[in-house]
């Protein structure tokens, strides 16, 4: 059965820069959590559109991690995972609202590798710095948002998202805000999912999961009630009197 299953997933970013960038000194006071919601939109082949069935599923992150990228600027990346039809084609798109240029005021600080555990005291650990990326104007990271893990729990596929709310341009020191950030996660084809249930103790990295595994349940029965639906035979209409048949 052909499937599509879009997911959407809607970032707030009024004035969230200094709540990301705790390290940073950013002229912008805003909330210290960034809300997703996440949509979840399916039909059948050319079936698919607007007036398909959707489910809304929000969802709310804690909080942001650094990227770790040795010697490239901390910037703040969320994750959220997402079931998704076994073998199915994934792709994303993204598309922002009122993006703005933020002084960040200060450069951002490379991350560095761990110290040593052996060795003499006194060790000066050298700085570890991707100078031509800093010396660059091209912003950083490169992508709003990228799959960066896909894998199985249990017995239901997952896919992992990585979303960037800001992007830090190195040469300017210039921080690159959007007020609105949706990322659409779009899955086509695939199997139907296999389990219904997803316990926290099974999830290990998975700890963004969104609970949508219900919702494409849900609308595979529907689907197949469609299917069985349309294979029936339709009942004859009665002969109108005003047309005289």
């Amino acid at each position: 059965m052909n499937r599509i299953l879009v997911a959407t997933i809607t970032v707030a970013l009024i004035a969230c820069a200094q709540a990301c960038l705790a390290q940073v000194e950013v002229a912008q006071d805003g909330p210290s959590r960034i809300t997703l919601t996440c949509a979840l939109l399916q039909a059948q082949g050319a079936q698919a559109g607007p007036a398909a069935r959707r489910a809304t599923l929000p969802v709310e992150l804690p909080g942001a991690a650094p990227r770790w990228e040795i010697g490239k600027p901390q910037v703040p990346v969320y994750r959220v995972c997402l079931a998704v039809p076994h073998g199915a084609v994934v792709t994303l798109s993204t598309s922002m609202t009122s993006e703005r240029l933020v002084p960040a005021g200060r450069e951002i600080e490379p991350m560095q590798p761990q110290p040593p555990t052996t060795g003499r005291r006194g060790n000066v650990r050298r700085l570890v710095k991707d100078r031509a990326l800093y010396a660059s104007s091209a912003p950083y990271p490169a992508e709003r948002a990228r799959i960066v893990n896909r894998g199985f729990v249990r017995d239901v596929e997952v896919i992992t998202v990585e979303i960037a709310p800001l992007q830090y341009v190195p040469k300017t020191r210039m921080l690159r805000v959007a007020d609105g950030l949706e990322v659409v996660v779009s899955c086509d084809g695939g199997e139907r999912l296999l389990t219904r249930r997803i316990e926290a103790h099974q999830l290990g990295m998975y700890r963004a999961l969104v609970d949508n595994v219900a919702a494409i349940e849900a609308e595979d029965a529907a689907l197949e009630a469609e299917a069985a639906g349309a294979g029936a035979p339709s009942p004859t209409p009665e002969a109108s009197p005003d047309t005289g048949a």
